[in-house]
């Protein structure tokens, strides 16, 4: 039964783990995105 337990808790982990690179991927986008309108605003100015 413990052993079970800890076996879950290193799976659950496991899967957290393996979600953060995606969000960050995600929030990064995003920020490339609007960074890029700024950087054609000063090369045009």
């Amino acid at each position: 039964m413990e052993l079970a337990f800890w076996i879950n808790t290193a799976l659950k982990k496991s899967l957290i783990r393996n979600k953060r690179p995606k969000q960050t991927w995600g929030s990064a986008i995003p920020l490339r995105m609007k960074s890029y309108p700024l950087k054609l605003n000063a090369l045009l100015s």
